[in-house]
């Protein structure tokens, strides 16, 4: 069995007498026999893909409220336009109303 102070604090290898046969020379760091002794497993994310399935949804995104300032604008330009356009709609009325009995007066 081998004791804790006899494990390689960089790979994670066996020691004998000094450093490991993988951390002795640098060039071995970046081997592949050295990466396959620091194996690492992947964190599991709820959101994450997985195969066959789409994404899990999100928390709902709230949508940010106009200022008051903009909708008393907003709403006051409305208004005048709704005034503006029903006063004409009138008065083209009434001078319609106006032309048709003055038609009428005027033909007896």
């Amino acid at each position: 069995m081998i004791r804790s102070s006899n494990i390689c604090p960089t790979c994670g290898g066996a020691l004998e007498e000094g450093p490991c046969a993988y951390c002795r020379d640098p060039e071995a760091i970046a081997s592949l026999e050295h990466s396959a002794a620091i194996k690492v497993t992947p964190r599991v994310i709820d959101g994450a893909m997985r195969e066959g399935e789409p994404p899990l949804p999100g928390p709902p995104i709230p949508k940010p409220k106009p200022p008051l300032i903009f909708l008393v604008f907003f709403y006051s330009v409305v208004g005048v336009c709704v005034l503006l356009i029903g006063g004409w709609c009138l008065s083209l009325v009434g001078w319609m109303f106006l032309a048709v009995f003055v038609r009428l007066v005027g033909a007896h």
